[in-house]
């Protein structure tokens, strides 16, 4: 009985979400706002904590009007009997914004035990009023292609894909030897690749501008940092998945993908230009529930109509915006505001 009632709200949530979601679209000057929050790590038995947290996404939130927000993972932790309560505060809190927002889980937010499980959690996000998450097979966030369309004809001229990096290597039913941290499978590659190719193909051939948003990052971070130059702070290694799946292969030989952006390791706020490719992390938007050695703040895109290019900077709680980077004809460059 238990499980046909779950079944029947995951039924009853993907319906709810097909009627409601929004057609996100470019604005009258031809830009599209993207804000990224990562690594709240909100605890509802730490109400000092996750409250200021709140407060810092309602400052930044309503000082650069986002068309849209992007959760990358690690957003409610602690006790599980509390997170069901912690979830429901920040769903009601993003709602009563009245603007979209989509989520991706990170490793730290279905774990503990007896952990929240993933479906658990996933009925909750899509039950969100201004969600646009989808729910997959299993009960679970799907990973998604969410199109944003122009402003003068209403076509799709811009993609953002959310995925599910997953969390560790004993979850994807490997050992401790090969890593911790997981990877993305090869059926998720090849959904990328396909979207990617079918995007273009509906554009009439041309490529659609795009741009990825998950928790764990891509292999090739380390590599691109290493190189360099990055644009921001890199304040520890990238602790990405031991595996490299091909994923950012797969973004790079379908030409759609211009920008990745990743949480995960706290103390990196950085981006760099890898193969005509930003990789890039959001600032830490959580509080002192986890270590952390940046200053508070988060991650905003502007994009560009009709062209492959976007501005981006990290705007922290104070007010400051810094790092202050454009990318343009595959080249991403550092401007002093």
């Amino acid at each position: 009985m238990k499980r046909i009632l779950l079944a029947a709200l995951y039924i009853l949530a993907a319906a709810t979400l097909q009627a409601k979601n929004p057609k996100l679209s470019f604005n009258e000057n031809g830009e599209f706002r993207i804000l990224q929050l990562t690594d709240c790590h909100m605890q509802y038995e730490k109400p000092e904590l996750w409250n200021r947290t709140l407060a810092r996404i309602d400052t930044i939130l309503t000082a650069e009007h986002p068309d849209v927000v992007v959760f990358t993972g690690d957003i409610v932790t602690g006790a599980r009997s509390l997170r069901v309560d912690m979830w429901h505060v920040l769903i009601d809190k993003m709602d009563s914004y009245k603007i979209p927002y989509v989520i991706v889980y990170g490793n730290h937010d279905a774990e503990g035990f007896p952990m929240l499980k993933r479906p658990e959690m996933s009925s909750l996000v899509t039950a969100g009023k201004y969600a646009l998450n989808t729910l997959n097979e299993k009960g679970e966030l799907a990973d998604m292609r969410i199109p944003v369309h122009a402003h003068k004809d209403g076509k799709p001229a811009f993609d953002i894909y959310v995925l599910d990096s997953h969390d560790y290597t004993e979850t994807m039913g490997f050992d401790k030897n090969y890593g911790k941290y997981a990877w993305f499978t090869h059926a998720q590659v090849d959904w990328l690749r396909n979207e990617c190719v079918a995007s273009t193909k509906g554009n009439g051939g041309v490529n659609v501008p795009s741009m990825a948003f998950f928790h764990i990052p891509l292999f090739e971070y380390g590599q691109a940092a290493d190189k360099g130059p990055i644009i921001g702070v890199r304040g520890e290694r990238e602790a990405c998945g031991t595996i490299n799946s091909g994923m950012f292969a797969a973004m790079f030989e379908t030409g759609n993908v211009m920008a990745v952006f990743a949480g995960h390791d706290h103390n990196n706020n950085y981006i760099v230009n890898h193969c005509g490719i930003v990789l890039g992390y959001g600032g830490f938007s959580g509080d002192d529930t986890t270590y952390n050695d940046l200053a508070h703040g988060l991650r905003m895109i502007v994009v560009k109509e009709g062209s492959p290019e976007f501005t981006t900077w990290i705007h922290d709680e104070d007010g400051r915006i810094r790092f202050f980077a454009e990318y343009r004809n595959k080249e991403l460059k550092q401007i002093k505001k």
